[in-house]
């Protein structure tokens, strides 16, 4: 997992509420699109990129609008901010109603702005490094998830040996993971039923340094569970308990629903992931703008604000899902991944 975040996502944690699920449509995609457009569109969705389930999620977009009566002028930016600016100009003039906008940073300023002065509402989406004037905000509470973990491990482990590890120590989402999953488990610590025999970080959320982390950790082969934040690193931990013989015997957790890591969850190794359903956040984006475009702004239910100094932006999160064994075919459900993918 590979963030770009700014240190004004520090927000995140003073503004942190509970979230409704919203039940994911599932729809067969057509998934080589590159970009989506209709001769008058009232929804523009621009994406940075789309890569990996980006593109999956990119095509659900112009998908679902159609189902919603949304007409739809979808953009993929390859990677290039200059490219999003001219696409955002794009959409304003062909005088959208309402820009999604996917983007990392906040070097869209400038045209979102413009965007807004000419009565288009904006909802950024997903990422929330940077000021951009937006609406609203679609994204995922890293608190929530972080309870998750804790939670899991509570339901699973009753006392034990733990090893906790956590993402770059430079991440502000790394340290929201570790520090509410803590929350979580912090009685079972105080009272000795869990002992930490570790807790690292791991720089750059690279896998890489979780060689050297289990190589310096004497007690290694008497770890019961490892909380790892994502499934880079979780999938690092396998393989280092590979060698010690004690895969399937040990409980890893992870997040981010990659497919190594998935078929991991198949064969015993890793005991579960979280992910971030794209059916999810596309459902909730395209739900808000209608009720945006249909006058009805009164009627979206908001899980509190970040702010940005002195800027209040209303936030909508959209919860994680936790994926096991026994409930492995959601990835198919969610067309995330086939039944012949996850080697079932």
């Amino acid at each position: 997992m590979k963030y770009l975040f700014s240190t004004a996502l520090i927000f995140f944690v003073l503004f942190m509420f509970g979230c409704n699920t919203s039940p994911a449509l599932n729809k067969e995609s057509a998934f080589e699109i590159k970009s989506v457009s209709t001769e008058n569109p009232v929804i523009g969705v621009s994406f940075i990129n789309i890569n990996n389930q980006r593109q999956k999620e990119f095509n659900y977009f112009k998908e679902l609008s159609d189902i919603m009566g949304l007409p739809s002028l979808c953009l993929d930016a390859d990677g290039s901010a200059e490219k999003q600016k001219e696409q955002i100009e794009q959409m304003i003039e062909q005088k959208v109603k309402c820009i999604i906008c996917f983007t990392y940073d906040d070097d869209l300023f400038s045209v979102i702005e413009k965007a807004k002065n000419q009565g288009i509402a904006i909802i950024r989406y997903d990422a929330a490094c940077g000021f951009l004037p937006a609406d609203y905000v679609i994204s995922i509470n890293y608190e929530d998830i972080g309870r998750m973990q804790g939670q899991w491990l509570l339901e699973n482990i009753p006392e034990g040996n733990i090893l906790i590890l956590s993402g770059s120590p430079a991440d502000i989402v790394a340290a929201m993971l570790h520090d509410s999953a803590l929350a979580v488990i912090g009685k079972r610590i105080n009272n000795g039923k869990y002992k930490i025999l570790a807790d690292k970080s791991v720089n750059n959320w690279d896998p890489s340094f979780v060689n050297e982390i289990f190589s310096e950790i004497p007690n290694i082969r008497k770890v019961n569970a490892v909380l790892a934040p994502n499934d880079g690193i979780a999938y690092e931990v396998v393989n280092e308990l590979k060698k010690l013989g004690l895969n399937g015997k040990v409980l890893v957790s992870g997040m981010d629903g990659i497919l190594d890591n998935c078929r991991n969850i198949v064969s015993g190794d890793q005991d579960m992931t979280i992910i971030k359903d794209w059916n999810d956040r596309v459902k909730t984006a395209l739900t808000v703008s209608k009720m945006i475009i249909n006058g009805n702004q009164n009627e979206i239910k908001t899980d509190g604000v970040i702010n940005y100094n002195s800027v209040r932006i209303p936030v909508i999160y959209v919860p994680g899902v936790i994926i096991r064994k026994g409930n492995i075919s959601e990835f198919i459900t969610r067309k995330w991944y086939t039944k012949e993918e996850l080697g079932l």
